[in-house]
């Protein structure tokens, strides 16, 4: 199943794979003559703890004859080590910055300023990421973002963000899907894997930036009871990369998505990462929904 971008089928089945009680593979039986008698079961970790002697004899299904503990690897208990962390590297004292810059101040140097100084006109709003800066030994000048300088901007005010875009038209929409596409959108998707009692619900949350930029994120609980599990279990998928739109006709857009998407079941403690390079052609139903090859539905939020 792909759906604009989201290949869940594959990243699923691969967790479900080994994630499901009722498909683990079921540990090798061992028995072990001990003290004349034949003791048992036993797992290879269970063994491991007996710290039996190396010529204790031991079976499992499949072997033809009783063999020596020694012989079998997976039965050596782990050899431990002490092991020493190394020194803690000596904390390393930054010397203070003592150089001058300049400033753009549209289109003239500022005076002599100390980092403290810029630090103050970030903070009041009279600098930004994008200032000019000069000091000595800079080649040319640089924006402040590029430059040592950018630590400060962590510390200054967040920028205030510019007002949203206004809402394509439905004339604008089909000729200019990269106008169309960048904000929020929702999407439901429903898939159904063998074994399982109810079908997959996802409801997707995606959001497309103005500079190409995209991120996703949905939430489910799957209902494996016919695994065995009595609870629930929690599914997230996160969704992140790179797009672009190309108009088709009036009335469809082709959506190219690349970058990756992470599914998640965190009481299993299993995750799988899955790169994503897809095309998918969406019907504009107008500049608020769209509707993919397959049916699945994209609502502006």
């Amino acid at each position: 199943m792909r759906k604009h971008g989201i290949t869940l089928s594959l990243a699923l089945a691969a967790l479900l794979s080994f994630a499901l009680p009722a498909q683990a593979e079921q540990p090798a039986e061992w028995y072990a003559a001990i003290e004349g008698d034949a003791q048992g079961p036993f797992t290879a970790e269970e063994l491991q703890v007996q710290h039996l002697a190396p010529d204790t004899l031991v079976w499992r299904e499949g072997e033809a004859d009783w063999a020596p503990l020694s012989g079998f690897a997976e039965l050596q208990a782990p050899v431990r080590r002490a092991v020493a962390p190394p020194p803690l590297p000596a904390a390393a004292s930054e010397p203070p910055d003592e150089r001058e810059y300049f400033l753009d101040e549209t289109g003239a140097a500022s005076a002599p300023l100390t980092r403290d100084d810029v630090a103050s006109r970030l903070a009041e709003g009279r600098a930004s990421a994008d200032t000019l800066v000069w000091f000595d030994g800079m080649a040319d000048w640089a924006p402040l973002r590029d430059t040592p300088l950018a630590a400060l901007l962590s510390a200054a005010p967040p920028v205030v963000a510019a007002p949203a875009p206004a809402r394509p038209t439905a004339e604008a929409a089909g000729s200019d899907p990269q106008a169309l596409l960048p904000g929020r959108w929702q999407a439901e998707m429903r898939e159904h894997f063998d074994g399982m009692a109810q079908p997959i619900v996802l409801t997707i949350l995606l959001e497309f930036g103005q500079g190409g930029e995209y991120s996703g994120n949905a939430h489910s609980r799957l209902d494996l009871s016919a695994q065995g599990m009595p609870e629930p279990v929690d599914l997230e998928l996160f969704l992140q990369g790179r797009w672009s739109a190309r108009s088709l006709d009036s009335d469809r857009i082709e959506l190219h998505t690349q970058g990756f998407q992470v599914v998640r079941l965190p009481a299993l403690e299993v995750e799988e990462r899955e790169e994503m390079d897809d095309r998918s052609i969406f019907e504009i139903l107008d500049p608020d929904t769209l509707r993919d090859e397959d049916g699945t539905v994209l609502r502006r939020m």
